[in-house]
C-alpha cells in the first residue's frame, strides 16, 4: 500500500465541511475515523492503525475540508510549523498554521497560495522552492509542498517536508563551485597569454609542428576559460549573488542592436541573418516592426539571445539563414530565433535546457560546447519571469522561443520618466556635496499583435 493510499485509509468517510454554507445554515460535518481506521497487511498479518501511520511520519499531513478548515493533522505538520503539539489545530483554518513564504522569504499573497488555488479551483500542484514560517522559531524553514485536490471527497490533502538539509548541501556545493572557478580563472587566464605570445610571430619563432600543438593547447585553454565562467555565472545566479536588473526597454531596438553585432560573425560563417524575416548586412539594416515594451534586465535578454545566435551559427551549414523576430499580445512579448540547422532530435528536446546536456550525434559532436550554454540561457529568462523554449525537426532546423512579460507603452513612459528623475537626484546630490549650487553654475538638471500558434508552452521544456 502506497502513501496515499495510507492517507486514504484515514480518510475513509467523505469529508463535507466543518464551515458555514453561503446561506449561513450550519453544515454537518462527517466524522474522520482515528483509531479505528486500519492499514491492512498481507494476508494474515495483523492490521495497524491509520493514525498511527500517519503519526508516525516526519512529513506534515493535513486533511482540509472544502472551507480550509483543518479536519485531520498529524504532529510533524504542527511541529514543522511551529504549532503546539495539542488537538486544537482541528477546526481551526490552515492558514492559521501554515503561512508560506517564497525562497526570497516574501510572504505569499493569498490570493497566490498554492493550497487556496487548489481548494478554488479543485488543482494539484507541487514545489520544492517555498518556505513555512515556524511560529514557535519565528524564522522559515524551506519545504518540498504538495497538495492534492481529492475530487470524490471534495477535500485537499496537503504534505510537506523540511528539506533544509537539502538546501545547505546545494548552498555548499554552490559555493564550492563558485569559490572553485574563481580561483582557476587566474592561472587558465596566465596560461591562455603566454600561449598567445608563443602563437604571436613577432615575439616567438615556433616549427609548424610545434604551432600546431601549441595552437590545440591554446584552443582548450581559451575553451576551460569559457567554461570556468559559464559555472561562475549560473552557480551566482542559483546563489542570488547575481539578480537581473530590470529596466523599461523597446524590445525591437535592442534585438536591432544585437542583430547589427552579429552581422560579421554570419558574414564569416557564409550564413544570412535577417530581423523580422529582412536580411540584414554591414550596410542594410532593418527593425522589429511592432512597437514591443517590456520591464526586463537588458544584459540578460543580450546574453540569451547571443547565446542562441550561436548556437544557430554552430549548427547551421554555410548559405542557411538565421531569423530573430518579436511579437507580442496584450500580456507577453515572444522573441524567436530560427535556424535552417541540423535540426534536434525529439528525443532530446526536452533536455536541451538541462546542465551539461548535450546532444550526441554526428552533426553536434564535432561542434564541441560545454552544454551549459543554453542552461544558463534558461535561468536568465526565468529569473526575468519569462520562458524559454524550443521546437525543432531533424534536418529542418529549429525555433527557440523566449517570453517575458510586456508592459504597455505609457508604463514604459512612466518607467522613462521615473528613471530620469532618479538620474537627476543622483547628480543634484552629487553637486550639493561638492558644494556646487545651481545659483552659481546656472544650470539644473531637468526630468526628461498577436504570439504566434508556433510559441506554444504547452511545448516548454
Amino acid at each position: 500500500m502506497n502513501f496515499w493510499q495510507k492517507v486514504k485509509a484515514v480518510l475513509t468517510t467523505p469529508i463535507g465541511g466543518s464551515g458555514k454554507q453561503a446561506t449561513g445554515a450550519p453544515e454537518i460535518a462527517k466524522p474522520i475515523p482515528a483509531a479505528s481506521a486500519v492499514v491492512s497487511g498481507a494476508t494474515g498479518t495483523p492490521t495497524i492503525p491509520a493514525a498511527a501511520v500517519i503519526n508516525a511520519l516526519n512529513d506534515g499531513v493535513m486533511a482540509l475540508d472544502r472551507f480550509g478548515n483543518i479536519r485531520l493533522v498529524n504532529p510533524a505538520a504542527l511541529r514543522l510549523a511551529g504549532f503546539a503539539l495539542t488537538n486544537d489545530a482541528v477546526g481551526l483554518n490552515y492558514s492559521s498554521v501554515v503561512m508560506l513564504f517564497d525562497a526570497a522569504d516574501n510572504a505569499i499573497p493569498d490570493n497566490d497560495n498554492p493550497i487556496r488555488v487548489a481548494l478554488s479551483k479543485s488543482t494539484n500542484f507541487t514545489s520544492r522552492n517555498l518556505k513555512i514560517f515556524n511560529q514557535e522559531q519565528k524564522t522559515t524553514l524551506p519545504i518540498a509542498l504538495q497538495v492534492t485536490y481529492s475530487v470524490e471527497d471534495d477535500a485537499v490533502i496537503v504534505v510537506y517536508s523540511d528539506i533544509s538539509d537539502e538546501v545547505q548541501e546545494s548552498r555548499d556545493q554552490l559555493a564550492f563551485v563558485s569559490t572553485a572557478s574563481h580561483e582557476m580563472r587566474t592561472p587558465v587566464a596566465e596560461i591562455e597569454g603566454y600561449l598567445s605570445i608563443v602563437l604571436d610571430p613577432a615575439s616567438a619563432s615556433v616549427d609548424t609542428r610545434a604551432r600546431d600543438y601549441v595552437n590545440k593547447a591554446h584552443t582548450a585553454a581559451l575553451h576551460l576559460g569559457t567554461l570556468l565562467q559559464q559555472l561562475l555565472d549560473t552557480t551566482r545566479l542559483s546563489d542570488h549573488q547575481m539578480t537581473p536588473q530590470f529596466q523599461a526597454v523597446e524590445v525591437g531596438a535592442l534585438l536591432l542592436d544585437i542583430a547589427t553585432q552579429a552581422v560579421p560573425l554570419a558574414a564569416q560563417k557564409q550564413q544570412v541573418l535577417s530581423l523580422d524575416s529582412v536580411p540584414l548586412s554591414a550596410t542594410t539594416s532593418a527593425r522589429v516592426k511592432q512597437l514591443l515594451y517590456a520591464k526586463i534586465d537588458p544584459d540578460f535578454l543580450r546574453e540569451i539571445v547571443n547565446q542562441l545566435l550561436e548556437n544557430a551559427f554552430k549548427y547551421t551549414p554555410a548559405g542557411g539563414r538565421i531569423d530573430i523576430s518579436a511579437v507580442g499580445n496584450e500580456r507577453e512579448v515572444a522573441v524567436m530565433v530560427r535556424d535552417t540547422g541540423v535540426g534536434i532530435p525529439q528525443t532530446d528536446l526536452p533536455h536541451v535546457f538541462q546542465k551539461f546536456y548535450r546532444v550526441d550525434n554526428s552533426d553536434t559532436r564535432e561542434q564541441g560546447g560545454s552544454g551549459l550554454g543554453l542552461f544558463i540561457a534558461s535561468q536568465r529568462a526565468e529569473a526575468m519571469g519569462g520562458k524559454l523554449y524550443a521546437e525543432s525537426q531533424v534536418g529542418q532546423g529549429s525555433v527557440f522561443y523566449l517570453r517575458f512579460p510586456r508592459i504597455s507603452e505609457q508604463q514604459y513612459q512612466e518607467e522613462q520618466n521615473a528613471a530620469a528623475m532618479q538620474v537627476g537626484t543622483s547628480v543634484a546630490d552629487v553637486a550639493a556635496g561638492a558644494g556646487v549650487a545651481e545659483a552659481t553654475t546656472g544650470a539644473g538638471v531637468s526630468a526628461a499583435t498577436e504570439v504566434p500558434a508556433g510559441a506554444n508552452p504547452a511545448n516548454s521544456v
